[in-house]
């Protein structure tokens, strides 16, 4: 045992079995904090590993919390529900913000996606969405096969750029099949770069769809 966390279980009271589990929770987090394993300290303190893993948690007990819990008003169950309610929550809070954040991301790719095909104006307007669905076909199944692309386009290096960088000359060719294939590619491999989240690049490829399916014939 190293001399920082041998000091550390010198310095724990004499009378261990008797201390509040919110107490225990305050030394377990003081050993865990200088390097101690959970094994380690079960060991040092003569109980099992499995009481480390269940007092673990209420060290984030809040400070009322604990002063209760310590006059026996609140049982250490009820803590841990507690505590297990408001990481859940947290939890909960946090993947709603990520996914706001994800759309806005897949919508602001979508505007990357649109401004493209104006761009090119080799792309007739039946050949858009044919692109598209061919792209969204190709990034799934280099998804599901493990080929995408490695390594992610360099910070702050422009959508325009990107796009540029991810070209392959076309052939010149009037054959629909390889003009879709192509260019079906080219926006597969640039969609990718831009956004290498497959939640917010297949968002993207629909708001995207859903757009060249609304517009008039």
């Amino acid at each position: 045992m190293k001399r920082e966390t041998s000091k550390e279980v010198r310095k724990l009271p004499s009378n261990w079995s008797t201390m509040t589990d919110v107490d225990r929770a305050e030394a377990v987090k003081r050993l865990l904090g200088v390097g101690m394993s959970g094994r380690e300290i079960a060991k040092a303190l003569k109980c099992s590993e499995s009481l480390i893993r269940h007092l673990k948690p209420l060290s984030e007990a809040l400070p009322e919390e604990k002063d209760l819990a310590r006059l026996g008003k609140v049982s250490t169950r009820e803590l841990r529900r507690r505590i297990a309610e408001r990481k859940a929550e947290k939890a909960h809070k946090q993947e709603q913000a990520d996914e706001q954040a994800r759309l806005e991301a897949a919508r602001q790719g979508a505007t990357h996606i649109l401004e493209w095909f104006n761009k090119e104006e080799k792309i007739a307007y039946p050949h858009a969405e044919q692109i598209v669905l061919e792209a969204r076909r190709k990034l799934r199944e280099a998804e599901r096969d493990g080929t995408l692309p490695k390594g992610k386009a360099p910070a702050g290096l422009p959508v325009s750029e990107i796009i540029r960088r991810c070209n392959r000359a076309l052939p010149p060719s009037t054959d629909d099949v390889i003009f879709v294939e192509r260019y079906a590619n080219w926006l597969a491999r640039w969609t990718y770069c831009v956004m290498p989240d497959s939640r917010i690049w297949e968002k993207a490829l629909d708001i995207a769809l859903n757009e060249f399916m609304a517009r008039p014939m």
